[in-house]
């Protein structure tokens, strides 16, 4: 239930996150796949990070951000979405997923207005 209730985008970043997977010898649990790897694929870059957003809420992976030094990110696999049966599962997936989707975009347009902003006059005068 839990993969069929992805995105098809999604459905198919997971795929390409587990063709990059070295196995367990190598990298334990982890993985390393740069967004480039992704957008060589022909996947956009919000499209990716959308995507990545709704695997971690629906329990397929979990990961560690590269930090400012441009590194990738380094994703590891889970099993929580095996525990994702029933059809309130999903609905509680994609509610938590959804929410986070809707604080994205209100934490964006707030940034959009503050860049926006005309300096007060008064405060430099």
């Amino acid at each position: 239930p839990a993969f069929v209730a992805l995105t098809p985008h999604a459905q198919m970043i997971y795929i390409r996150i587990l063709q990059e997977y070295k196995g367990e010898l190598f990298t334990g649990n982890s993985v390393i796949c740069p967004y480039s790897t992704l957008v060589k694929k022909g996947y956009r870059r919000n499209t990716i990070a959308k995507s990545i957003r709704m695997l971690v809420h629906f329990g397929f992976i979990t990961y560690e951000e590269g930090g400012l030094e441009h590194q990738p990110n380094i994703y590891h696999f889970s099993e929580e979405w095996k525990k994702i049966w029933t059809k309130e599962d999903v609905d509680a997936a994609m509610k938590a997923f959804n929410e986070e989707q809707e604080l994205k975009k209100l934490a964006a347009k707030q940034k959009r207005a503050i860049a926006n902003e005309e300096p007060n006059a008064s405060a430099y005068g």
